[in-house]
C-alpha cells in the first residue's frame, strides 16, 4: 500500500512541475483603426526606402522569356516614436526626402495618412 502512495505521490508531483513549464498562451496583436482625421505627433526614428520586390519579378519574368513588369512607385519607410514610447511604423508612396531622424511631425489619418513636418 505504502509503495501505491508513493508512485501516487511521485505522479502528482510530476504533472505539477510539468505543468510549471507549459508556455503561456499567445497574446493577440490586432490592429486598432484609428477615426478619419486623427492626428498624432511624435518624432521621426528612421526614414528608410522599402523594396518593392519588382526586380526580384522581373528576374523571374526575364528567365520565362515573358514581358517585364511596370515598376511601380518607390515606397518608404517612416517609423515615429510618440511621446508615450511607443512606436508607429507608416509606408508612404515616393521619397520622404524632407524627413529625417529627430524632426517632430505630425501624423494625420484620413482617406490616406500623412507625415507632416511640424516646425
Amino acid at each position: 500500500m505504502n509503495s501505491f502512495r508513493a508512485a501516487a505521490l511521485r505522479l502528482g508531483c510530476a504533472c505539477g512541475l510539468l505543468s510549471a513549464c507549459a508556455a503561456p498562451a499567445p497574446v493577440a496583436v490586432t490592429a486598432v483603426p484609428q477615426p478619419t482625421g486623427y492626428t498624432l505627433t511624435g518624432v521621426v526614428a528612421s526614414v528608410r526606402p522599402v523594396s518593392n520586390n519588382a526586380l526580384g519579378i522581373n528576374n523571374v519574368l526575364a528567365a520565362l522569356n515573358q514581358k517585364m513588369a511596370p515598376q511601380p512607385a518607390p515606397l518608404t519607410e517612416i517609423v515615429i516614436r510618440k511621446g508615450d514610447g511607443s512606436a508607429v511604423s507608416t509606408i508612404q508612396a515616393g521619397p520622404a526626402s524632407n524627413l529625417q531622424p529627430g524632426d517632430h511631425v505630425a501624423v494625420i489619418a484620413g482617406d490616406t495618412t500623412d507625415v507632416v513636418k511640424q516646425n
